[in-house]
C-alpha cells in the first residue's frame, strides 16, 4: 500500500512518461495535456477519503469549474466536473473507485470534460483515455489492491 508520496511520486513519473511520449508523437499541447490528465488521476483513487490527494484535486477540479462559470461554457462541462469531485465520496474507501471498470466510465466523463476545449475524435483521441488509465492503475498498482467492478 501506497502513501501520497508513493502516489505523487507515481503519478510524476507516469506523467513525465506521458508528457514525453505525447509531445514527441503529437505536439507540446498535447504532451502537456496528457501528462496532466495522469497525473491528475493517479491522486483521483483517494477522492473517496479525507487526504492530500483529496484536497489536491478537489482543488484542481473546482477551478475547472469556476473557469467553465467564469467563461460561460455549457452547463453540461460545470455538471461532468462536479460530478468528478461527488462521485468518489459517495462510495466507501477502497469500493467502486478502486475498481478497473471504474477507470473506463472515467475515460467517458473525461472526454466530456476535454470536450469544452477543443474537438475530440473518438478515431484518434484515445490518448487522452491512455494517459487518465495509466494514471488511475499507476495508483491502483501502487496500492496492490483493486477490483474488476
Amino acid at each position: 500500500m501506497s502513501n501520497f508520496k508513493g502516489h505523487l511520486t507515481g503519478g510524476l513519473i507516469i506523467s513525465s512518461i506521458n508528457t514525453l511520449t505525447f509531445t514527441y508523437l503529437y505536439d507540446i499541447k498535447t504532451g502537456i495535456i496528457t501528462g496532466g490528465t495522469a497525473l491528475l488521476f493517479s491522486l483521483y483513487p483517494d477522492m473517496d477519503i479525507k487526504s492530500h490527494s483529496q484536497r489536491i484535486v478537489t482543488a484542481i477540479l473546482t477551478a475547472l469549474i469556476i473557469y467553465f462559470l467564469y467563461n460561460n461554457y455549457n452547463a453540461t462541462y460545470t455538471a461532468f466536473v462536479g460530478f468528478l469531485i461527488i462521485m468518489p465520496m459517495l462510495g466507501k474507501h477502497r469500493g467502486y473507485n478502486h475498481s478497473i471498470i471504474n477507470g473506463f466510465m472515467l475515460c467517458l466523463i473525461w472526454l466530456g470534460i476535454l470536450s469544452a476545449f477543443f474537438t475530440i475524435n473518438l478515431d484518434t483521441d484515445y490518448i487522452y483515455n491512455i494517459a487518465l488509465l495509466s494514471g488511475y492503475w499507476t495508483h491502483l498498482i501502487l496500492d496492490r489492491h483493486w477490483k474488476i467492478l
